[in-house]
């Protein structure tokens, strides 16, 4: 979703068991690891020895904190060890996956670092994470880690968002958070992306973007959507059929948009929800389970 206060930036999510959360009453908590959720707009600070303080919960300081951020920080200057720790701890209680299927990656959180910030989306699910780099705010870019069998093989590199007309090699991504109906309904609790040499197909939930410009200096209108610039970029133009899967409702759809989507498998532009079958126009308020498939 493209946040009605900020423009969304997919940042990364535990795959291990998070059990912290806060509400916007409470102002300091204790946490060894990122909160997974928390209340809606909520941004948090991290103070060192497990303590973290809500800075405010309100979109104007949200907005004012976020003007001067810069994105070139390299992730790699930050320490992921004790989060591949957890992972691997957690591995037994990962879905098992067939050992000659393409590579699985999920996302990974980076340890807590002395003035680390997290904003949180609509949904009070992680939206961005900001890092002190040269005394300045910088936000921290997605990191996966792929998932095997037997073990956890770190891969850590910065996902840049890519060229359209192109995606990740084949494998199956996972990432961010899902409303609690979509993990009910699907069984899982990960956003799911699975590329094959031909195919894509992607499963859990849509939110819906409000942009009146897409990635091709196109007017946007109804019937357009928006795929993750940073797994999913297919060319402008490209027909995507998307099935939403609390009513079975079917519609193709044009890609002609992209996003950071940290929370959704794909966006929907404003007044197209009504082609699956959503007479609401609280745009902010919808995300519920789709399925989009391609080929290419």
């Amino acid at each position: 979703m493209f946040k009605k206060l900020l423009a969304t930036a997919l940042c990364g999510v535990c795959v291990f068991s998070c059990s912290s959360s806060i509400t916007a009453s409470e102002r300091a908590f204790y946490s060894k690891i990122i909160p997974e959720t928390s209340y809606a707009n909520t941004l948090i600070e991290y103070k060192g020895n497990s303590l973290w303080k809500v800075i405010d919960d309100m979109p104007y300081n949200i907005k004012k904190i976020s003007q001067n951020i810069k994105t070139d920080v390299n992730p790699l200057l930050y320490n992921f060890n004790n989060s591949i720790n957890n992972l691997e701890k957690q591995e037994k209680t990962l879905q098992v996956y067939e050992e000659n299927s393409d590579p699985v990656y999920e996302e990974i959180l980076p340890d807590p670092e002395l003035g680390m910030r997290v904003l949180y989306d609509n949904w009070g699910e992680i939206e961005k994470i900001y890092v002190l780099y040269n005394n300045q705010y910088q936000e921290l870019n997605k990191i996966m880690a792929q998932v095997s069998k037997q073990r956890i093989v770190v891969n850590l590199e910065e996902l840049e968002p890519l060229e359209k007309g192109t995606r990740l090699d084949p494998g199956t991504y996972k990432y961010g958070k899902l409303v609690p109906e979509t993990m009910e309904l699907f069984g899982v609790k990960r956003n799911s992306i699975k590329i094959t040499d031909s195919k894509v197909t992607g499963k859990g939930d849509f939110t819906v973007y409000l942009s009146a410009m897409g990635d091709n200096d196109n007017n946007s209108k109804q019937g357009d959507c928006a795929t993750n610039k940073r797994i999913d970029n297919p060319y402008s133009g490209t027909s995507i059929k998307v099935t939403n899967k609390t009513n079975n409702t079917t519609y193709t759809f044009i890609k002609n948009d992209n996003g950071d989507l940290p929370n959704a498998v794909i966006d929907i532009w404003k007044t197209g929800v009504k082609k699956l079958g959503i007479t609401s126009t609280n745009y902010d308020d919808i995300k519920q389970a789709v399925v989009y498939t391609y080929n290419y």
